[in-house]
């Protein structure tokens, strides 16, 4: 009786262990886009609400209504010390056309601005 006590209790404490361990392994940060602009005609900088481990954005070009194929973020530079997000798209994007940047990762939150 006495072993499947210290058994059970074993058990108990080595869940317990696990579950400590796994919360800690993800920091359970997350940011919004809160703002974004140009910084030249491929460079973006977005504005972040806290600090991340992991972020990614996603963008869409669209230019006189139709979206335009082959975008994305080709290098990050990331400042946390101001919640900053630098990020250089693999192309320039037009001027008057819209850029959609989306949050993956630990980011979430969508905006539209223009170039």
């Amino acid at each position: 009786m006495k072993k499947t006590v210290l058994q059970k209790i074993s058990i108990l404490f080595a869940i317990l262990f696990l579950a400590v361990l796994c919360s800690a392994c993800s920091s359970g940060d997350t940011a919004e886009v809160e703002r974004a602009e140009f910084v030249s005609d491929n460079e973006i900088q977005v504005y972040l609400s806290g600090t991340v481990e992991n972020y990614r954005l996603s963008v869409n070009v669209n230019e006189n209504g139709k979206e335009q194929k082959g975008y994305y973020v080709k290098s990050y530079t990331y400042n946390p010390f101001y919640f900053r997000l630098t990020a250089e798209l693999n192309k320039n994007v037009p001027k008057g056309a819209f850029l959609t940047i989306t949050g993956e990762d630990d980011l979430f939150g969508k905006i539209t601005i223009q170039r």
